[in-house]
C-alpha cells in the first residue's frame, strides 16, 4: 500500500510516525517545499499547553486529541529528541480568569491554583493564576529526529511543492493533507486563516520555568537546551507578514522583562516570524475520492506541537477504520 503526505511540520512528521506504528508493510513518501528550520513548527516555542481558540468537533474529541498527544510526548522524554519536562505558570491580571486549559487538569501530572507563597515571589501582581507541570517540545531538535528516524526506516522524503492532490490521488492509495496554512490554497478552504506570530529568542539559562500571561500573547518558555528562552508574542489574525519588525522584538522583551527584569541583558540569538494555520475548527476528516482517500489533518493554529500526535493518530485511525471495513484500495 503506497501512502503520501503532504507537509513536512510537526503535524506530517508525526502522521507518517503514527502510520508508520499501525501499518507496518506501507510504503509511505513525505512531500513538502519546507523542512526542519524552515517550518512553522520550528519556530514555535513548543509548550504543550492548548491554546485558548484550539478545538475539534467536539469537546470529547478534543480532549482525546490531547490526551494522546500527551502520551505520545511522554513516551520520548528519554530519547533525547527535545522533549523534555517543565513546569510553570498560567498568570492573568483578571480574577478567576478563565485560561480554556481546563483540559490540562485530567493529564497533566499536577494542574493547581498557585499558592499565596509562589504568588509573592512573582515581580508583578497578577489576579489569577495556574501552577502546572507539562512538557516542552524543542522542534529544533525533534523535527530532525523524526525525520532521521523515519529515513531509517526506510520512509522516503522528497523536497517538492504540491499545488494539487489530483496527480497524488492517481498514484497513492491514501494521501494525507498536512499542509497547514497551505490547505487554503490546495482544498480552496477559506476557513483557515494565518495568525502572525513575531517571537524573540534570548539566550537565559537561569530561567526555570514558564510563564504564559497577558491572555497568552505574553510567555516566556525555555526551551530546554542550550539555555534558549523563547519570548513571545503577538497574534495577528489574517496578516500574512513574515517580516521581523524590530519596535515588535523590542516590545517583546520589554513586555517580558517586566515579569523578569534580567531578560532585558539577555544576548538575543533569534528573531522570527511565522504565520500559524488557525481554523475555527481543526479538520480532521476522511474524504473519498475516486480509487483514493484524502485524510485532512491541519487547522491547528497555536497548538500545531500541542495536538500533532493526537490528530495525527486520529487521521491514521479513520483510515485504518476505512480500510478495515473492506475497502481494499488498488491504484
Amino acid at each position: 500500500m503506497k501512502v503520501c503526505i503532504v507537509g513536512a511540520g510537526v503535524v506530517g512528521l508525526t502522521t507518517a510516525l503514527e502510520l508508520q506504528k499501525q501499518f507496518r508493510d506501507v510504503d509511505i513518501t513525505i512531500l513538502a517545499h519546507k523542512f526542519n528550520a524552515e517550518t512553522t513548527s520550528d519556530g514555535a516555542a513548543g509548550l504543550f499547553m492548548p491554546y485558548l481558540a484550539f478545538r475539534g468537533p467536539t469537546e470529547a474529541i478534543t480532549n482525546k486529541w490531547l490526551q494522546d498527544a500527551f502520551l505520545f510526548y511522554q513516551k520520548l522524554i528519554d530519547e533525547n529528541c527535545g522533549v523534555v519536562p517543565t513546569t510553570g505558570y498560567l498568570l492573568s491580571s483578571v480574577p478567576s480568569y478563565d485560561f480554556g486549559t481546563n483540559s490540562m487538569q485530567s493529564i497533566s501530572p499536577e494542574y493547581r491554583l498557585t499558592t499565596d507563597t509562589e504568588m509573592r515571589h512573582l515581580p508583578l501582581p497578577f489576579e489569577s493564576s495556574i501552577y502546572a507541570s507539562t512538557m516542552v517540545i524543542a522542534c529544533r531538535k525533534f523535527l530532525p529526529w523524526c525525520i532521521e528516524k523515519l529515513k531509517k526506516s526506510g520512509v522516503e522524503i522528497k523536497q517538492q511543492t504540491v499545488n494539487d492532490f489530483a496527480p497524488l490521488i492517481s498514484q497513492y492509495n491514501a494521501v494525507f493533507n498536512c499542509s497547514g496554512l497551505g490547505a487554503r490554497y490546495l482544498c480552496k478552504d477559506t476557513e483557515i486563516l494565518p495568525v502572525r506570530g513575531q517571537i524573540v529568542q534570548v539566550h537565559a539559562p537561569w530561567v526555570k520555568h514558564y510563564y504564559v500571561f497577558n491572555n497568552q500573547n505574553n510567555y516566556i518558555i525555555p526551551c530546554g537546551y542550550d539555555g534558549i528562552v523563547t519570548l513571545g508574542g503577538t497574534a495577528d489574525v489574517g496578516s500574512f507578514d513574515t517580516t521581523v519588525i524590530p519596535k515588535i522584538a523590542n516590545s517583546i522583551v520589554d513586555e517580558c522583562s517586566q515579569l523578569l527584569p534580567n531578560l532585558q541583558y539577555a544576548p538575543r540569538v533569534r528573531n522570527w516570524v511565522g504565520l500559524r494555520p488557525f481554523r475555527k475548527e481543526a479538520r480532521v476528516e476522511l474524504e473519498k475520492v475516486d480509487k483514493s482517500v484524502l485524510i485532512h489533518n491541519y487547522g491547528h493554529g497555536g497548538s500545531g506541537v500541542t495536538a500533532a500526535p493526537g490528530t495525527s493518530k486520529y487521521a491514521v485511525e479513520l483510515f485504518c477504520d476505512f480500510h478495515q471495513a473492506g475497502f481494499r484500495l488498488k491504484l
